[in-house]
């Protein structure tokens, strides 16, 4: 992580930088010296940034506590998931799930079938499956392998794959946070082998790819449909 990192995004990113700050929990402190924390942060020029007077009044406003769990390395930007509200997350999760078998949701004829479906992921997103989502996956469903199961249980595995993937490059260190942090998706985080719960024999896409394209879908979701107003975190 490179000490420029930080000064671009208080200087043009505030978003991020305050959902950095709020991340790591920071208080309400006003110290006077440069806060212990910022001077642990590997890359970062904390003298320079303190003496910013603009820089200063931000970190003063939101806090410099320091505390466990502590992570300020978000310039690979799928790491921003992680600043996410739990519930944001989990949603994006689920509808990226969704769009990737949109195609067999809009096929789903009988009347059982259509009320149960509606009934596992909710009516506003099966209507989302009908409508956006048949055209948001593109062919990333080809990607997923697991074809075994009910479908809304293959709606979420695939979801959770997908985060499992876009994570899989993440330090420890963050994962571990995760974990904690979205406990209903921990398993998600737990497990960094994403490229093992990917069908590449279809394309011989390697997982590299894979993940890229995984996550550009899933960052295209998060952003159009489940939370917009997170752009401004996002390049």
């Amino acid at each position: 992580m490179h000490k420029d990192f930080f000064v671009h995004i208080i200087r043009y990113k505030p978003e991020l930088f305050r959902s950095m700050l709020a991340f790591n929990g920071q208080g309400d402190l006003r110290p006077t010296e440069v806060p212990a924390g910022l001077l642990r942060i590997q890359g970062l020029d904390a003298e320079t940034l303190w003496a910013n007077g603009r820089a200063r009044r931000r970190l003063a406003d939101q806090g410099t506590s320091d505390g466990p769990g502590r992570f300020w390395d978000f310039a690979e930007e799928s790491r921003r998931l992680a600043l996410l509200p739990p519930e944001l997350l989990a949603r994006a999760v689920l509808q990226f799930g969704v769009a990737l078998h949109a195609d067999e949701l809009s096929r789903l004829i009988a009347r059982e079938e259509v009320l149960t479906a509606r009934g596992e992921i909710g009516p506003d997103l099966f209507a989302y499956a009908l409508q956006r989502g048949r055209f948001q996956a593109g062919s990333l469903a080809g990607l997923f392998g697991d074809r075994h199961g009910g479908l809304a249980a293959r709606i979420r595995l695939h979801g959770r794959q997908a985060l499992t993937l876009c994570s899989s490059v993440w330090p420890r260190e963050l994962l571990d946070i995760c974990a904690a942090r979205f406990a209903e998706l921990a398993p998600a985080f737990s497990a960094v082998s994403a490229p093992d719960n990917i069908d590449t024999d279809l394309d011989q896409t390697l997982p590299a790819e894979a993940r890229r394209a995984v996550w550009f879908g899933f960052k295209k979701i998060l952003l159009k449909e489940v939370a917009p107003q997170w752009a401004p975190c996002f390049d």
